[in-house]
């Protein structure tokens, strides 16, 4: 979709719509190493949004803990029951809105 890196605007705004979607504190999410359901879903939008973008480097942008173990993570998560691709696509949607306009939503 978009072959460049994220911008610091971006990442907050990934941040904070995944945190939404999952009831978590954003600034949590970004200010520590701890597990959230957020930052893997933000994981996974980026990825998707940004495949030129090494998935090393989007984790780091995450604060990721482990930056290597980011997919692996990722992969784990999706086969778990609290999972829902929905919520990736709709995250999706609002990050390229600006480029796409209404065909995004």
């Amino acid at each position: 979709m978009i072959s460049t890196a994220p911008s610091a605007q971006t990442i907050a705004r990934t941040i904070v719509v995944a945190a939404q979607m999952t009831g978590e504190d954003p600034e949590a999410i970004i200010g520590t190493r701890q597990h959230f359901r957020g930052r893997l879903i933000a994981y996974a939008a980026l990825l998707i949004v940004f495949p030129g973008h090494s998935p090393g480097a989007t984790a780091a942008l995450l604060n990721f803990a482990e930056t290597r173990n980011a997919q692996s993570r990722l992969a784990a998560a999706r086969r778990s029951a609290w999972w829902n691709e929905d919520r990736v696509d709709e995250l999706v949607g609002e990050l390229v809105a600006d480029q796409y306009g209404e065909q995004a939503a």
